[in-house]
């Protein structure tokens, strides 16, 4: 184990960095630039797939809301039943992570 500031010297010494970040090791191989590099690459990988998380949960609140309104009005079982199946899929998609 080192711990240093000197990037430079990371960067010839270390061929392996376990990054610890929220709870959480990951482990990199390479070099202390390899490591920020694909450290970076990991983020905005996350990110992009947090954001997709969120833009589908929208759409599936969006849906919720019309099938509730749909079978509301209409007041048939059948859409009863496919709003119930498509809550507990909300559920079991968003609600119980």
């Amino acid at each position: 184990m080192i711990v240093s500031h000197d990037r430079q010297f990371l960067d010839d010494v270390v061929t392996g960095i376990f990054d610890l970040r929220f709870g959480k090791v990951e482990q990199y191989t390479g070099n202390y630039s390899s490591y920020m590099t694909e450290r970076t690459v990991r983020a905005e990988k996350q990110m992009r797939e947090w954001k997709a998380q969120e833009e589908k949960k929208v759409r599936m609140e969006k849906r919720l809301a019309d099938l509730r309104q749909r079978a509301s009005f209409y007041d048939s079982p059948r859409r009863g039943k496919l709003l119930r199946s498509r809550q507990k899929l909300y559920e079991r998609t968003f609600v119980d992570q």
